[in-house]
């Protein structure tokens, strides 16, 4: 073995125990690649030093620290890479939207490192008059899956009115577009924290993005929680009812919706622009 191991897992091992814990492993065969590539490096070099010129105590010494240091860089850089979002992707914009489009809504997402595309959470749901969510992340086969630290970006797609059923959905009417909010909370909040709305969506096209901003309360080892609730049509408006309300107003609770929520997060690949 080279002399200079001992110094340089001092080095490597406290950088890596930090690293792995904030990408979530998903990234650790990228950073031990990069680690050894420098480890072989580096071990040939002193080995050509030592064929030449023999190897001293204080050599070997020097040869461990700059070792040390090249590896501390390589997973320095590996960590810049992997954080670094593509230039493709879409820019962070916050607040309600209103409007739609039907291009891009299921093209995959662009990234340079990162591995998964974007979650895409299909639901539906008979019409409730209030804000009381139809659909949480905490139905997640993995909830977990929502960890992230700077990045959550949403997007809605809507489909087509389910076919009626005995169950959820007695009744099944063609509405042309909908409109919701997505709000989120932490596990120790009672109510969203914040809530953006999605207003005037077309049948099978998509919202604009839009960004929950982290704040340091959402940073906690936790997933966040996302939550859709206000969900409104504009089919009762279309035939004369309640016109007060219109353009939109709530699905009533006989019939129901189908939606899909699109979500980007630090782990992810992004929405193109």
């Amino acid at each position: 073995m080279c002399l200079f191991l001992e110094k340089t897992f001092k080095v490597f091992w406290p950088l890596t125990d930090n690293f792995i814990m904030n990408i979530r492993f998903k990234y650790f065969h990228t950073l031990i690649l990069a680690s050894a590539l420098a480890l072989v490096s580096a071990c040939s070099k002193e080995k050509t030093s030592t064929a030449k010129s023999g190897s001293s105590s204080s050599d070997s010494s020097t040869s461990a620290n700059a070792v040390a240091t090249a590896v501390a860089a390589a997973v320095s850089a590996t960590a810049t890479a992997l954080s670094t979002p593509s230039n493709s992707a879409v820019s962070n914009v916050y607040g309600d939207t209103e409007g739609s489009t039907g291009t891009g809504c299921l093209t995959p997402g662009v990234g340079d490192t990162q591995l998964s595309d974007y979650y895409s959470f299909p639901f539906q749901s008979a019409g409730v008059w209030d804000a009381s969510p139809v659909w949480s992340s905490t139905k997640l086969p993995d909830p977990s899956v929502l960890m992230t630290d700077t990045k959550l970006n949403v997007r809605v797609l809507v489909r087509p009115a389910p076919y009626a059923n005995a169950t959820t959905c007695k009744n099944s009417f063609s509405y042309g577009a909908l409109e919701m909010a997505v709000g989120i909370r932490t596990k120790y909040d009672s109510a969203p924290l914040e809530k953006i709305t999605f207003k005037n969506i077309k049948v099978n096209e998509c919202s604009q993005v839009r960004s929950f901003k982290i704040s340091s309360s959402l940073k906690l080892s936790d997933a966040v929680i996302l939550e859709v609730s206000n969900v409104k049509w504009d089919y009762a408006c279309t035939i004369g009812w309640n016109q007060a309300d219109c353009p939109f107003n709530y699905v009533w609770k006989s019939s129901c919706f189908e939606a899909i929520l699109q979500v980007s997060t630090d782990y992810t690949k992004d929405f193109k622009k």
